[in-house]
């Protein structure tokens, strides 16, 4: 697997491969939610997106946003279905951090993401939302 930067924040609605990935990170995709996302995250210097990609296929994304030239704050990641179990989340990780030169990557994530953030060794600490009812994970990665 090799991680390969999307330079054009474009491709996050245009290329549909991509596109279909994203749409698993998102509570009801739509293509204005995409565009959104495009706009106000990955058309930024901040914004970073990498393609995950075997046998010139994507196969998976990582999206993040560099804060401070030192830390990465993980907003989106997703794997094609037959690629999910073969810890290609953990190379995800990996890779963006060792592209970015930086070595702590932080989330807030919910009970569906834990086990993948645990495994790729992250530190998740519960916080409960007594006001709205909620709960969910402090995710930090430190190498």
């Amino acid at each position: 697997m090799k991680l390969v930067k999307v330079n054009d924040f474009r491709e996050v609605y245009n290329n549909a491969a991509i596109a279909e990935l994203m749409k698993m990170c998102m509570y009801r995709p739509t293509i204005g939610k995409l565009q959104n996302i495009a706009q106000s995250l990955y058309a930024k210097q901040q914004g970073l997106l990498y393609t995950a990609v075997i046998d010139d296929e994507i196969i998976g994304l990582i999206g993040v946003k560099k804060i401070d030239n030192d830390k990465l704050e993980l907003f989106h990641m997703a794997l094609n279905e037959e690629h999910r179990g073969n810890r290609l989340s953990r190379r995800l990780i990996l890779g963006i951090l060792e592209a970015e030169g930086i070595t702590h990557m932080f989330c807030e994530a919910d009970h569906k993401l834990l086990l993948v953030l645990k495994r790729a060794g992250f530190k998740c600490r519960l916080i409960v939302d007594e006001v709205m009812g909620s709960e969910s994970y402090e995710c930090t990665l430190d190498l």
